[in-house]
């Protein structure tokens, strides 16, 4: 078998490897994306619960809790505050979606609690 007939029997399979590869590269590369994007929101509703919480045990007013939560975690957060006297506990949550997809949409939340500050 000459060069040439080698050449040209696997002249597109290259092309072909190509094409089956790369929609599962784009799928790897989203998913990978979609993760990051769950992390750093985990981070910021973790970081959002603590701020609020250290706030609300200093005696801050009850109303600047969730401009706190909104500031640090983001518009879409949502805030819960709770006490028993002694401790101050706040629940901060918020949707993650992947490029507005309804069904990749899951819900990050975190909890911080604090002793309250003497008076």
């Amino acid at each position: 078998m000459d060069d040439d007939t080698r050449r040209a029997r696997t002249a597109g399979s290259s092309t072909a490897e190509v094409a089956v590869l790369l929609p599962s590269i784009a799928l790897l590369l989203s998913v990978l994306l979609w993760v990051g994007m769950v992390g750093v929101a985990q981070i910021s509703v973790q970081q959002a619960a603590r701020e609020a919480a250290r706030e609300l045990a200093r005696g801050e007013a009850s109303e600047s809790f969730m401009t706190t939560v909104k500031r640090v975690a983001g518009d879409q957060a949502s805030g819960h505050q709770s006490g028993d006297g002694n401790l101050t506990r706040v629940i901060v949550a918020k949707p993650v979606s992947m490029g507005g997809i309804e069904w990749l949409t899951i819900q990050v939340s975190a909890e911080a609690s604090v002793l309250n500050e003497a008076q």
